[in-house]
Protein backbone atom coordinates (compact mmCIF):
# COMPACT_ATOMS: atom_id res chain seq x y z
CA UNK A 1 0.00 0.00 0.00
CA UNK A 2 1.19 3.23 -0.81
CA UNK A 3 1.71 6.34 1.55
CA UNK A 4 -1.96 8.02 2.98
CA UNK A 5 -1.73 11.75 3.37
CA UNK A 6 -4.51 13.75 5.77
CA UNK A 7 -4.32 17.01 6.66
CA UNK A 8 -5.68 19.26 9.08
CA UNK A 9 -5.33 23.30 8.53
CA UNK A 10 -1.61 23.54 8.45
CA UNK A 11 -0.60 20.20 9.70
CA UNK A 12 0.30 17.44 7.00
CA UNK A 13 0.86 13.95 8.49
CA UNK A 14 1.82 10.77 6.59
CA UNK A 15 1.05 6.90 7.43
CA UNK A 16 0.90 3.86 5.34
CA UNK A 17 -1.98 2.25 7.29
CA UNK A 18 -5.34 2.47 6.43
CA UNK A 19 -5.95 2.05 10.73
CA UNK A 20 -3.76 5.19 11.15
CA UNK A 21 -5.50 7.27 8.76
CA UNK A 22 -9.01 6.44 9.70
CA UNK A 23 -7.62 7.37 13.44
CA UNK A 24 -6.37 10.67 12.03
CA UNK A 25 -9.61 11.19 10.26
CA UNK A 26 -11.29 10.55 13.60
CA UNK A 27 -9.26 13.45 15.21
CA UNK A 28 -10.36 16.46 12.15
CA UNK A 29 -7.36 15.18 9.43
CA UNK A 30 -8.92 14.65 5.98
CA UNK A 31 -7.03 12.58 2.87
CA UNK A 32 -5.27 15.27 1.06
CA UNK A 33 -4.81 13.85 -3.08
CA UNK A 34 -1.96 16.72 -3.84
CA UNK A 35 -1.73 18.46 -7.18
CA UNK A 36 -3.42 16.10 -9.97
CA UNK A 37 -1.94 13.39 -7.95
CA UNK A 38 1.96 14.29 -7.81
CA UNK A 39 1.79 14.00 -4.12
CA UNK A 40 1.46 16.08 -1.65
CA UNK A 41 4.64 18.64 -0.36
CA UNK A 42 4.88 17.40 3.41
CA UNK A 43 7.16 19.67 5.57
CA UNK A 44 9.53 18.18 8.22
CA UNK A 45 9.57 19.67 11.58
CA UNK A 46 12.48 21.84 10.52
CA UNK A 47 11.06 23.22 7.41
CA UNK A 48 7.54 23.64 9.36
CA UNK A 49 9.36 25.65 11.88
CA UNK A 50 11.73 27.78 9.82
CA UNK A 51 8.27 28.21 7.93
CA UNK A 52 6.68 29.39 10.84
CA UNK A 53 9.88 31.90 11.92
CA UNK A 54 10.09 33.40 8.46
CA UNK A 55 5.98 34.36 8.82
CA UNK A 56 6.72 35.56 12.49
CA UNK A 57 9.47 37.80 10.92
CA UNK A 58 6.59 38.94 7.65
CA UNK A 59 4.57 40.43 10.92
CA UNK A 60 7.36 42.28 12.87
CA UNK A 61 8.59 43.49 9.45
CA UNK A 62 5.02 44.40 8.69
CA UNK A 63 3.91 45.91 11.68
CA UNK A 64 7.42 47.75 11.76
CA UNK A 65 6.41 49.28 8.40
CA UNK A 66 2.89 50.20 9.46
CA UNK A 67 4.51 52.21 12.40
CA UNK A 68 6.89 54.25 9.55
CA UNK A 69 3.63 55.07 7.30
CA UNK A 70 1.50 56.49 10.35
CA UNK A 71 4.74 58.49 11.33
CA UNK A 72 4.84 59.34 7.76
CA UNK A 73 1.41 60.08 7.12
CA UNK A 74 1.38 62.29 10.38
CA UNK A 75 4.76 64.27 9.11
CA UNK A 76 2.67 64.72 5.77
CA UNK A 77 -0.08 66.25 7.56
CA UNK A 78 1.29 68.57 9.52
CA UNK A 79 3.32 69.49 5.89
CA UNK A 80 0.31 69.90 4.40
CA UNK A 81 -0.92 72.09 7.27
CA UNK A 82 2.02 74.43 7.22
CA UNK A 83 1.92 74.98 3.22
CA UNK A 84 -1.81 75.86 3.61
CA UNK A 85 -0.81 78.47 6.38
CA UNK A 86 1.89 79.54 4.52
CA UNK A 87 -0.37 80.28 1.32
CA UNK A 88 -2.43 82.04 3.15
CA UNK A 89 -0.23 84.27 4.78
CA UNK A 90 1.39 84.90 1.60
CA UNK A 91 -2.21 85.56 -0.45
CA UNK A 92 -3.53 87.52 2.50
CA UNK A 93 -1.59 90.81 1.28
CA UNK A 94 -2.24 90.41 -2.27
CA UNK A 95 -5.98 90.71 -1.88
CA UNK A 96 -8.50 88.99 -4.53
CA UNK A 97 -5.87 88.75 -7.69
CA UNK A 98 -5.12 85.07 -6.48
CA UNK A 99 -8.20 83.95 -6.48
CA UNK A 100 -8.93 84.07 -10.36
CA UNK A 101 -11.47 85.82 -12.57
CA UNK A 102 -10.27 88.37 -15.35
CA UNK A 103 -11.00 91.41 -13.37
CA UNK A 104 -13.46 92.83 -15.79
Amino acid sequence: MGKIILRRENVVKETGSEDTARALEAKGFIRYRGDSGKGAAVLTDTEQGKTEQELQDARANLKAAEKKIAGLTQELEGTREQLEAAIKKNTAGTGKKEKGGSGR
